[in-house]
């Protein structure tokens, strides 16, 4: 034979072998002879009388005689084919493990980054509050303090994003028509994808409602249809958004991100798709990351604050694009049980309220108590600061009775602001507190709980929100 395997040896090595799969198993068996190895194991794939793919394993050993010439094959063939898909479950596992992984590691750098960014904010912030109460009525001067605030409110924005994607942000949970949200957003899905972009919208009939925090649906909504815009051509194309639900098996969610281990059975879905270019698979594994993105401009977060908010949703999102075949994002949620809440009116806008007294303001960042203290003064209160917590137990232990209330930041060096905060309770249980910080209120709440003389601000906040604190802490009768 061309190949100098003898036909008997031939037979026992290669039956069964499909014609498909002969040539790279002959080059094999070549290459083991060549070197005069005795073993020789390798695997196939074949069908089944059921017509389903099945593997098989041969396994077995030649003789030869004393001159080294080859004189026979001795073996077995095994079916591999539950092995192999039990090597492939592991593999995908394994996958999702190290995926898992990887972004609970980005979340953590990426809560880090939005905290100290926050505290930076504050700074700006607080200082445009001053300035445009104190400013003359300058119109030139107006604009340019209208620009700052427009400009920290998009930077207060992105460090969301981040605070989403690292699962901390905060969330109110109802039940609510995806299909009506995406229904409403439709001018401004049109006006953000662009001119050279058509929306095509299919919502099916009788959804059901999924239990989601309205906001953060919103910009999972606004995000994926940006970035499906995104990747159209400039000369145009259509990106198609559906509403519906369906059934989905464990194989299909098993292959989802995030890894949450999802039940098979009916989802809600959000389905986005563009006609663009595509993506390889490498590109696949990539596109959740913080701050990678495919695009000349762009920060590269729009995915990845997507995947913060799914995750925190029980969900799941599944992608299917190949280069040249555009990209499907198909986002799915559990159905709630209950039917979906009518929306709220928006409430009408009051007057910042006003109070007095003196706040003892605690945070290791001056440029948080500086910016603090400023914005108390506005609204009538005067200020003690401390840098961190045994100060401001030494100061409430001297003169206790003299502070209205406390607004105490979470997270500080060396005694935390929530050990002070037991601390405090144990001490003066009805002191009014206003917890802080550049993460969200989850990180208080999930400790504290809800007290009655208990608030909680996000960095950056504005005046509004100081006095709408406070007054909740300070004049129990506000809530009603």
């Amino acid at each position: 034979m061309s190949d100098g395997i003898p036909e008997q040896t031939r037979t026992g090595l290669f039956g069964g072998v499909p014609e498909k799969e002969r040539a790279r198993v002959v080059a094999y068996v070549q290459e083991v002879l060549a070197r005069r190895e005795s073993e020789c194991r390798f695997e196939f794939q074949t069908r089944g009388d059921d017509g389903l793919p099945r593997y098989v394993a041969v396994i077995g050993r030649f003789a030869r005689d004393a001159a080294g010439r080859l004189l026979s094959f001795t073996g077995l063939q095994l079916d591999v084919t539950e092995r192999r898909r039990i090597e492939e479950e592991r593999r995908v596992l394994d996958a999702h493990l190290q995926d898992t992984q990887r972004l609970e590691s980005l979340g953590v750098l990426a809560g880090g980054v939005a905290h100290d960014f926050n505290n930076l904010i504050m700074g700006i912030v607080g200082g445009t509050a001053v300035l445009q109460e104190r400013s003359p009525d300058d119109p030139i001067t107006r604009r340019a303090l209208g620009l700052i605030e427009r400009g920290t409110t998009r930077a207060a924005e992105l460090t969301r994003q981040l605070l989403v994607y690292a699962g901390r942000e905060q969330t109110v949970v109802e039940p609510t028509a995806l299909g009506a949200v995406v229904q409403d957003m439709l001018p401004l899905l049109e006006t953000s994808a662009g001119k050279h972009v058509t929306l095509a919208l299919t919502i099916e009939d009788d959804i059901p409602a999924v239990q989601a925090d309205l906001t953060q649906l919103r910009q999972i909504i606004m995000n994926l249809v940006i970035n499906a815009a995104e990747a159209t051509s400039p000369a145009g194309g259509t990106v198609a958004v559906a509403v519906g639900s369906r059934e989905y098996d464990r194989a299909t969610l098993a292959a989802a991100w995030p890894a949450n281990d999802l039940a098979g059975g009916r989802y809600v879905f959000l389905e986005v798709r563009d006609g663009g270019c595509g993506m390889s698979p490498q590109t696949q594994q990539r596109i959740f990351d913080p701050f990678f993105t495919t695009k000349f401009t762009g920060r590269g977060l729009g995915l990845a604050a997507v995947i913060g908010i799914v995750r925190g949703h029980h969900g799941a999102i599944v992608v299917n694009s190949a280069p040249g075949q555009g990209a499907t994002f198909t986002v799915l949620f559990p159905p709630a049980r209950a039917a979906a809440h009518a929306a709220a009116a928006a409430p009408a806008l009051a007057p910042v309220w006003r109070g007095s007294g003196t706040v003892l303001v605690v945070d290791d960042e001056e440029i948080a108590r500086e910016t603090t203290t400023a914005m108390l003064g506005m609204i009538g209160f005067d200020a003690v600061v401390a840098a961190d917590g045994r100060e401001a137990l030494d100061r409430v232990g001297s003169m206790d009775a003299a502070f209205t209330a406390i607004i105490l930041d979470l997270t500080m060096p060396g005694q935390s602001g929530l050990e002070v905060h037991g601390e405090l309770r144990r001490r003066a249980p009805t002191l009014p507190v206003v917890l802080m910080s550049g993460y969200s209120v989850h990180d208080a709440r999930a400790v504290v709980g809800n007290g009655s003389c208990t608030a909680f601000l996000q960095k950056p906040f504005r005046l509004t929100d100081l006095a709408t604190a406070l007054r909740h802490v300070i004049e129990p009768a506000s809530r009603a």
